[in-house]
């Protein structure tokens, strides 16, 4: 005795089995018939009609390329909606896309690509000169030479600010002032060892030292040095650089 058996999206599948616990025989929209017993089930592929779609419009939009033809692959759009395809009276095809800044539809060589696929950007080539340039105008595009000038300059803001992030990553406290530790930095001289500052150099330029680890960054546990001092302190700490100083002390 034959049943229907209807599954959701997807064709009317025929099943039967005889008398007694033989196998169940499924019968196929195709006409094939799949036999299986006990508990198993007839696999059904419900992406099948979505899959057979997308290919013939990857067809429609791309062409059939294969391996050995040398016909150019063109980059795919970073969206589907906004490709459009094109075709003259004299066989040629576009493909343009519509910016998402003017709105205006462009052919697809007015685009830049990025990516490891080489997807075509949402902006055009002229929309993204023109963010550019409205970038470098608020100053906000500065260039590795101007960083380093203002760096050089402004030394204090900028391990403030470095402060600022590892607090916030650590849970820790934070109240430096920006202006009091510039001050501090402008007088040219390591807190610890009392030796000279030289911005230009990174081993000698100052740096935050945290005068207890266990406590944040707050103007009374914080005292400029050294960075190679710095560096000295995170390793064996303030005894064991007075150990080695007093030992190369005492060879001299």
């Amino acid at each position: 005795m034959s049943h229907p058996l209807s599954l959701p999206d997807s064709p009317s599948v025929t099943f039967s089995r005889g008398l007694g616990s033989g196998p169940w025989r499924y019968e196929l929209p195709d006409g094939r018939t799949v036999e299986s017993a006990g508990q198993d089930h007839v696999h059904v592929n419900h992406l099948a009609p979505l899959e057979k779609a997308m290919e013939q419009q990857t067809l429609a939009t791309c062409g059939r390329i294969s391996s050995g033809s040398l016909k150019p692959v063109v980059p795919v759009s970073y969206s589907a909606s906004k490709l459009r395809v094109l075709t003259s009276l004299d066989g040629r095809r576009e493909r343009r896309i519509t910016c998402r800044i003017c709105n205006v539809e462009k052919n697809c060589e007015e685009y830049r690509t990025a990516g490891p696929r080489q997807k075509f950007r949402g902006t055009c080539r002229d929309c993204q000169n023109e963010q550019e340039r409205k970038r470098r105008l608020r100053k906000c595009y500065l260039t590795a030479a101007q960083r380093k000038k203002w760096r050089l300059n402004n030394r204090g803001s900028s391990l403030v600010s470095s402060a600022r992030c590892r607090a916030r990553a650590w849970s820790l406290d934070f109240d430096l002032d920006v202006k009091e530790i510039q001050a501090r930095i402008d007088l040219g001289f390591c807190e610890l060892t009392g030796m000279p500052f030289d911005l230009k150099d990174k081993h000698n330029s100052p740096s935050l030292d945290r005068i207890d680890p266990a406590k944040g960054y707050t103007m009374d546990n914080t005292r400029i040095v050294l960075t190679c001092v710095n560096l000295m302190l995170n390793t064996w700490g303030v005894e064991k650089i007075l150990q080695i100083a007093d030992a190369l002390r005492s060879k001299r």
